[in-house]
């Protein structure tokens, strides 16, 4: 009987450390192990449902089909120093829930001159204002100017706004205008359905305010709350573009517009957007492709910009300047590998020249330098037992070339307007070359160099 009354209480025991063990992993489990749900919206392009690709369509209308996305910029840095700097984001939406091509609108901020990442790089002034204030204050250095001039004695240049209908651009800050600001609602697409998208989020900081306390000057730390505008989205898209790791180019991003913007969905049955963030998704992220291009240069002329105005002024630089001489340009060399061949018995040999679809496609490419290298000892060529004689008749016509090189040894006839349009500026020949000219083979003055 002691024996049983002994293991019971040594049971009790135990029930009561598991009953225990129980309520602490219950209320760890509770409070402190909560299940997190997250949402993710991807935000692509913004190409409207009823565009089709036909199969008559040129490349230049199914790249602009193509080309459609809810951020774009454009960031002229004139770190070559021949120009200004410029900075444009634009934001591509629709003007209601259809979708479709007719309801495109775009509306989107410039800056001419000032860079606003280098502000971040100024001295802050933590006597006046807290560094966690610091970024806020440059990016919305409108509503803080008078702040920011005392700060840094620095003097801002002016944000200018647009709005793009029908491929028309004009000041985006009037009352026709749709105005980016915490209170302007975006129609975009996600998942080929409508969403409405909203800059509404907030941030804190610690305000210091200096004052006089008993026998001493004081401050005090007062925590504020802040609105982001799209002038942060500005400033860091900025960033985002000028430290890139591909450096100067077309190129996309994927950024993170969590903090500045909430997302809504359209229900097709109530024709209202419903906002699901604060009811059964606690933590929801939001990403959008930036498409951007990048310059070393600086810019010159109002069609360089996104809206064809710079300072609201679509004659800025001139119409007639020609602003190809400072243009980043593109090299390409063309080699025994993009040729066409013909076998001539009258040469004894084969004939090269480039397809027309080659010669159009390079001569679409803006600010592109093509040189043409000819070895008539390639690898290439003794390979596929080739023997190269000349340039067949209007072989290279129309294809603009920077400089042709030709190497190896013996006869090498250009047949007439082989060499014809090609705005050939420099013409490179082996001395153990023998050039045989045709009638008429170029139009256009050139220099000949011997190698």
């Amino acid at each position: 009987m002691k024996t049983i009354t002994a293991i019971g209480k040594v049971a009790l025991v135990f029930l009561c450390i598991a009953s225990i063990i129980v309520d602490i992993t219950f209320i760890y489990l509770k409070f402190f192990c909560t299940d997190v749900t997250f949402g993710v919206n991807y935000i692509n392009d913004q190409l409207g449902l009823d565009v089709v690709y036909a199969e008559e369509l040129s490349q230049e209308e199914k790249d602009k089909y193509e080309e459609r996305w809810f951020l774009e910029a454009n960031y002229y840095s004139n770190d070559s120093e021949n120009g200004e700097v410029l900075q444009e984001l634009n934001l591509n939406y629709f003007t209601d829930w259809s979708l479709t091509s007719d309801k495109y609108r775009s509306s989107g901020l410039q800056l001419l001159g000032n860079k606003i990442e280098t502000w971040y790089d100024l001295p802050l002034d933590l006597d006046h204002y807290d560094s966690t204030f610091y970024p806020y204050l440059v990016a919305n250095y409108e509503n803080y100017l008078e702040a920011y001039k005392q700060t840094f004695g620095e003097e801002l240049n002016t944000v200018y706004y647009y709005d793009t209908t029908n491929g028309i651009s004009y000041d985006g800050s009037t009352n026709v205008s749709t105005k980016l600001g915490r209170d302007t609602d975006l129609i975009i697409k996600i998942d080929n359905k409508p969403f409405l998208i909203r800059l509404d989020k907030t941030f804190t900081y610690n305000k210091i305010t200096w004052g006089f306390y008993p026998w001493r000057l004081g401050k005090t730390i007062t925590p504020t709350t802040g609105e982001y505008t799209f002038n942060n989205i500005f400033a860091d898209c900025m960033q985002a573009i000028k430290t890139n790791s591909k450096g100067y180019g077309d190129y996309y991003l994927t950024v993170d517009l969590s903090r500045y913007f909430s997302i809504w969905e359209f229900d097709s049955d109530s024709k209202k957007f419903k906002n699901d963030e604060m009811t059964n998704v606690d933590v929801i992220k939001t990403y959008s492709v930036i498409k951007f291009h990048y310059d070393k240069n600086g810019v010159k002329s109002a069609s360089q910009s996104l809206y064809g105005n710079i300072n609201l002024n679509s004659n800025y630089g001139g119409t007639s300047e020609n602003i190809e001489y400072w243009q980043e340009r593109a090299v390409y060399t063309l080699t025994e590998e993009d040729f066409r061949y013909r076998y001539s018995e009258v040469y004894n040999g084969s004939l090269i020249s480039f397809s027309n679809d080659l010669k159009k496609l390079f001569n679409e490419m803006p600010y592109t330098d093509v040189i043409v290298k000819i070895n008539l000892d390639s690898r290439y060529l003794e390979k596929n037992n080739i023997t190269v004689v000349g340039i067949d008749y209007n072989g290279f016509e129309n294809l603009k070339i920077n400089t042709l090189e030709i190497t190896g040894f013996g006869d090498f006839n250009l047949l007439d307007y082989s060499l014809n349009k090609t705005n050939l500026k420099t013409l490179k020949v082996s001395e153990d070359i023998n050039l045989i000219w045709g009638s008429n083979v170029i139009n256009t003055d050139f220099t000949e160099v011997i190698l």
